[in-house]
Parts: C-alpha cells; structure tokens; sequence
C-alpha cells in the first residue's frame, strides 16, 4: 500500500531535475524533498558525476540568438512563461514559424530542445568522354586529384560559440566537396548564423572555361584534351543535393540528452545520407553488378535509402548518448520528431509523444504516430513474457480488465496475454497480485510505473520507482517513418507542416491545430507575402494551449486546464520548397514531377487537389500510414547552391569556386564518390 502511494504521488508531482541540487520539480529550487528519489537521480548527484563536465552546455536554440545567460534567464520565468519567438524571421528557411514557452514550475530549465540544419549532398561524377558537354552548363570541371581533395578539418562549434569547444571532442563528419570552402549550410543549436538567410537557392558564377586533368585546358562545350596530347581522363563534375532538416526533442528527467541530440542528431543524419549518396545521387553511367540467377536483384528506392539512413541515424544517436554519458554529465532522455525535406519529399521521423501534422487545405493530415505505454502495450507486455526476467519477479506481463485485490483469488477475472487482442477468463493467483508491466490510461499510462514515453534517448540508467529493475531494455530508439510527396502535390501558402513537442498536443487537438492555424494566416493577404505570418501563426498555437494565468492556475480560453509542460512548435510551409525543388529540376532539363509521371507510376492527388498520399516507408504497416505509387530515384541530379554566409560547421564546406550546376541527365559519368 506504501508503495502504491509514492507512486500515485510521483505521478501527480513529475520528475525531478537533478540540476536542481535536489530540488523537487514543482516546488523550485531550494526546496527539498523527503522522498526517496530514483536510482538514476541518487547516481547523477554523486560526486563522481558531479565531477564530470558537459560536453554540451544549457542553452536555447540558436536561431533565437538569445546571446547570453540573462536572456535565457529571461525566457526561464515559470510565472510568466513568456513566449519566445526568433528576432531575425529570416534566419529560418522560408520564413518558418517558431515558437517555444516554458513550464509552469514541473522543472527549473524548459527541457525542449530545438534544431534547423541545412545541408548539402555533393558527389563527383565523371562526363563521358565521348558525350560533349552542355555550353550552357555551369558544372566546374577538375581532376580525380581536385575530387579527393576534401577538406577533412573543421573549426569544432558547439553552440554557436567556437570559444566553448577548445576542450570538447569533436564529432566525426563526413566532408563532402572537392575544395576547402569556408560557406556551411547550417542553423541550429551547433552552429551560430549570420545576418541574412537567403530564402533560395541561386546559381553561382562559373568561368566558361575550365582546366582540365594535368592542366590541359578544356574549352567549355568539349570534353577531348588538346591535339597531340595523349588519352587523359575524363573531367568531373560535381552533383549536389540540398536538404533541410527540422527537429524537436522534448527532454524528460533532465535537459542532457535534449541538448545532445539537438547539437548531435543532424551531423549523423548527414553521415548516414553520405553512407547512401550512390542512391540519392546515381550515376547513369555506372555498371551493376549481376545477380545469380537464383537471387534476383531487389530494387532500392531512393524513399527506403532516405528512410533508412534517419532509421540509422536515431540509433546510432542513442548510442552515442550511451557513450557518452560515462564521460560527462548527461542526465535524462528525449523523445525526437524530425523532419528531413530531400527530393522533393518531406520524410518525417518520430520516436516518443511529439506529434508532426500537415495542414492542407483546411484538412489535418497525420505525420506521425503518438508512441506511449498506452499504444504500445502489446510490444512491451509481450517483451516482458518473452523475457521474464526483466521484471525482477515484482511485476507481471499480463493485463487485467481491472486491478486484481487479495480478496479476488481463486475467482474467475478477465484477462489478456501478449499474444491477445480480445479478452478471456483466468482463475486469478498470487502471481497475479504483481504490479502490472504496463498501467494507468492515456497520459498518465507508464511503464514500470515510472516513464510514460516508450521510445526515444537516453534513459540508460532509468530504473523502476523503488526497485533496481532497468527500464531501458523496454525503451527503443526506433522511430516511424512516414513519408509525404511535396512535388507532386498541389500546394498554397496556406499549406504547413507543424511540428511540435507533446505540450501543444495535450491541448490541442489535430483538427484545432489546423484551424487555429488557417485562421492566423487569413489574417494576411494573400497576395502578401508577410515573412512574419507563420511565426505569428506558431505563437497562437503556443497561447492556446499555454493559456493565461487565472486565479494562480493556467486555463485555456475557453476556461479548461491548459497544459503545464514545454511547448516548442515549428510552423513550416510547404509551397516555398516545392517551388524551390521545381526550379532545380527544370534547371536539369527534366519536367515537373506532375507532368513526367504517369498513372501507372504515380497516385495523384484526391478530387479537392489537397489530400496527396503519403509514400510508405518499406518497413511501415501501421494502419494509419497512407499508401502511394512509388515515384524513381533521379539520375544524373545537379544543383548549384548559393555561398552562404555562415559560421563554419563540420557536415560540409563549399566555396563560390565550386558552386557548379549541371543540365540535362545523360552528362555525368561514373567516378569516385567522396562519401
């Protein structure tokens, strides 16, 4: 009975924050508690722990440019929780929205995190000798020596402030450009932006001429090396992919593994595209290997190559928080939701309670799916059956209709096992009295009586309320992937992706979301193109379900509880990166994905053009993924990126030299990939 009622207590109170010094989370700072506290909370303050540093100091993210420890101060007032949006709009891809609150006092430092990145995907290719080159092309043309000369050294940045990263090992990247350029492509909590995000991407100046392998010069339009010279190899071209990715990750039990995976995740998530760039980037020209007869060649699309690579990139990251927490002070976990535009497609990973919707036309099109004790009951009771012991003999897998007392044995309950969807009766027996594996309803279901999320980072040294019992073996990293076509789509200003932590979410529901919304940006005209229209549509997302302060509690506005939680929210059309994606195609010389795709490969679009299908990942069979035709990968893509005006950042260096852009598909030749 004691321990039912620390539990039911825990519950009500939430989570401690061990950078408190103890402090109960609720009740501020200073104020103590009597309570024995979690192994893993007794672990973090211990000297040993204390002694460790932080590989990734607190902060926000960078975007906001909250440049020092009293502005982030400002934005931690649990009485006011003042909305935070960021002062340059511009410094955002296509003028997204963004907006973020704090807690009600649940703990000392709002534990969302946040990241913007943009990247860029470069792969030498050869051009046929024997196909002349394009005289419009602007592709820069240079020898295999050119093409493995990477950049393989970065000024190391960690939070935007080189300063803070004399001492903190750096990350491993993959540096994809054949000259050491100074320009990154990146906004996020790692790497700090200067004044003026450019909103497109444009062509960069390139000399008609260009010198070729052993200094030959090369006139533009011929790819043959100079009378009386001997055979030379073919001249390179560089083709390039740009992506961008948007994250948020909402931290439980501290802020350490937030903060890590907001300077972390999109550094990996750009190694594991580079392990697949043979397949977002093809060479025409390049022979496949034959298959035996006996095992025929399975198709990979460039949907599964994308999906996999984010698959990878989750799981490596809670692996890298695994390692790195016996190094430093990282407390805690995360839940992560990620969306990655690439392709002409918007792949959306989610892993926990943080929820990603598409608002088009007026109609809320799921991204993701809510990952909770709840909705995983079945994977984590049949864990628990397959492997009992990971329940220390105090807890059991299977599942009553209601609590099973003392007073009800040897009587017949309704019950369920792990391979059951419906219910039976069983004699009830003392084993049965154990603490569920999985109980309580909705928000307030957990597992082990302890965390209510199922999926995401960290958490590593998270044991069970009062026990020893480890709680990670039922915890995974593995996030649903699903997978919308933007280019083939029939898209307006109005038509948005927002990605927001699960504080928004308690309150608001998928249909308010979208209507709150489209009603904020009806407030501008539509032929006016007010970069400030989507922030101001994050922040009434933020109010509503924030609240005002009444009578010392939070209500909405239509006087219910608001929620108490973080609230960070992303508002990001759609319509600019469609057209952004458009032009770059036709700059290749190949039609919209409107015109070039026929029925027999391509599921348009519903009768009122809003409602696009998503394309399924190859692993998806969720029933509430939605299924299209598959679309191929492109051959032989170029893009020609604009000199960004940045501070250096590892994933990738490009200079105005090497801007290169190249029209037609049959151009490009097999060659080396720097990947």
């Amino acid at each position: 009975m004691l321990n039912r009622f620390k539990t039911a207590l825990y519950n009500v109170v939430g989570s401690f924050d061990p950078g408190d010094g103890g402090a109960l989370g609720g009740l501020g700072p200073g104020v103590t508690s009597g309570l024995p506290t979690s192994a893993v909370t007794g672990r973090a303050l211990t000297g040993s722990s204390k002694d460790r540093g932080l590989r990734f100091p607190y902060t926000r993210p960078h975007f906001l440019q909250l440049g020092s420890e009293d502005e982030i101060q400002v934005t931690a007032d649990h009485a006011i929780r003042p909305i935070i949006c960021p002062r340059d709009i511009s410094r955002l891809p296509w003028n997204s929205g963004y907006a973020e609150t704090i807690n009600a006092g649940k703990s000392k430092k709002n534990e969302d995190q946040a990241v913007v990145h943009v990247g860029l995907l470069t792969r030498p290719l050869r051009l046929d000798r024997g196909a002349p080159s394009s005289s419009s092309s602007s592709s820069s043309s240079s020898s295999p020596q050119d093409a493995r000369n990477t950049t393989s050294k970065a000024e190391p940045v960690v939070n935007g402030h080189s300063e803070e990263a004399s001492e903190t090992p750096q990350e491993k990247t993959v540096l994809l450009q054949p000259r050491g350029g100074q320009h990154p492509l990146s906004a996020s909590p790692a790497t700090e932006l200067k004044e003026g995000f450019p909103q497109a991407l444009g062509d960069a100046p390139q000399d008609q001429t260009k010198d070729g392998p052993a200094g030959i010069k090369i006139e533009e339009g011929s790819a043959e090396p100079l009378p009386h010279e001997p055979p030379q190899l073919p001249p390179v071209v560089h083709v390039s992919l740009p992506y961008y990715l948007f994250g948020v990750f909402d931290g439980h039990a501290g802020w350490g593994a937030a903060v890590a995976a907001a300077n972390q995740l999109h550094h990996i998530v750009h190694e594991k595209l580079c392990d697949v760039i043979d397949i977002l980037i093809p060479d025409p020209l390049e022979e496949k290997l034959q298959s035996p007869i006996w095992a025929p060649e399975r198709e990979v699309t460039m949907e599964s190559a994308v999906t996999g690579a984010l698959e990878n990139a989750f799981w490596q990251m809670d692996h890298t928080i695994a390692e790195d927490r016996l190094r430093f002070q990282l407390t805690g976990g995360c839940t992560a939701c990620v969306g990655l535009f690439i392709h002409g497609k918007l792949f959306l990973a989610n892993a926990g309670d943080s929820r990603a919707i598409l608002s088009l036309g007026g109609v809320p099109l799921p991204m993701s799916f809510d990952f909770t004790p709840e909705s995983e009951n079945q994977r984590i009771r049949k864990l628990g059956a397959m492997h009992p012991e990971l329940l220390g003999g105090e807890f059991t897998h299977l599942d009553f209709i209601r609590r099973p007392q003392r007073r009800d044995l040897g009587k017949r309950v309704l019950f369920r096992d792990h391979y059951m969807s419906g219910w039976a009766y069983k004699t009830l027996t003392p084993d049965d009295l154990k603490y569920p594996l999985v109980c309580g309803e909705g928000k307030r279901s957990r597992v082990l009586a302890t965390i209510g999320v199922t999926r995401g980072f960290g958490d590593h040294d998270l044991k069970a309320q009062c026990s020893s019992i480890p709680i990670k073996p039922f915890l995974t990293p593995e996030p649903e992937v699903r997978v919308f076509d933007i280019e083939a789509a029939e898209l307006t200003d109005g038509d948005v992706l927002v990605l927001a932590t699960d504080g928004l979410w308690d309150i608001t529901s998928n249909e308010r979301a979208v209507s709150m919304v489209s009603k904020s940006l009806s407030h501008f005209p539509p032929d006016h193109h007010d970069k400030h229209k989507y922030t101001s549509a994050a922040q009434d997302l933020v109010m509503g379900s924030r609240g005002k302060l009444r009578e010392r509690n939070w209500r909405t506005s239509d006087d219910k509880h608001a929620t108490i939680d973080d609230i960070s929210v992303f508002v990001v059309p759609l319509r600019p990166y469609q057209v952004e994606h458009r032009e770059w195609k036709a700059r290749q010389g190949r039609p919209p994905a409107g015109e070039e795709t026929t029925a027999g490969n391509k599921t348009g679009a519903s009768n009122n053009g809003h409602m696009p299908p998503l394309v399924p990942s190859s692993k998806q069979d969720n029933p509430e993924s939605l299924a299209s035709g598959k679309h191929s990968a492109q051959d032989g893509l170029t893009t020609c990126m604009e000199a960004f005006d940045l501070h250096p950042q590892e994933d990738h260096f490009r200079s105005e030299g090497d801007a290169a852009q190249t029209e037609g598909g049959e151009g490009p030749a097999q060659g080396p990939d720097t990947a």
